[in-house]
């Protein structure tokens, strides 16, 4: 059975060269290879089949046989690698943290640690529980009667910014709108 550490160099070898990341190297049975590529501009299909015929170029057939399918790893499926949010900085992702909390919102930063995610959230916390809010709408209301002044908090519904550590999050996905 070909060995999944050798395809990825044969990969790597070329792949950052040319602008792509691998986002997933998946083996079957029968040597079934099956490579998920993209770059930070989206990659095409004359891309991917590029790419296949580069690698059919450094894997000998003689040695060992095999199949090989190269594509983009899909709208819909879940982040592998830091790469992929990178490239969705600015654009709406969901997140589902390992607690199961879920989040949409707008990707703002990556770093080696985490990630920056603003969404809305409708809220009872005051301001000073917050991470950053871009809205300077007052959450307290100060009400007077019967000269008593009682204090409330006042459900807003704000744009929140979050940091999410990447060991935090279980599940990243790109959430495609229609307009």
């Amino acid at each position: 059975m070909i060995n999944k550490d050798i395809v990825y160099q044969v990969i790597n070898s070329f792949a950052i060269e040319l602008g792509f990341f691998i986002v997933d190297i998946i083996i079957k049975p029968g040597n079934k290879i099956m490579i998920f590529i993209d770059n930070h501009k989206g990659i095409s299909i004359e891309e991917c089949a590029f790419i296949n015929k580069k690698i059919k170029s450094l894997l000998n057939r003689d040695i060992e046989n095999y199949e090989l399918f190269v594509s983009s790893p899909g709208l819909d499926k879940p982040f592998k690698v830091k790469e992929q949010y990178i490239k969705n900085i600015g654009k709406n992702i969901e997140i589902k943290t390992i607690n199961g909390d879920k989040k949409q919102g707008i990707l703002l930063e990556v770093n080696n640690t985490g990630i920056v995610l603003e969404y809305n959230e409708k809220s009872k916390k005051t301001c000073s529980e917050r991470f950053d809010r871009r809205h300077s709408e007052q959450v307290e209301l100060l009400t007077v009667s019967h000269n008593r002044t009682i204090k409330q908090l006042v459900n807003k519904s704000f744009a929140e910014r979050y940091f999410i550590e990447f060991n935090n999050i279980q599940q990243a996905k790109a959430v495609i709108l229609f307009k």
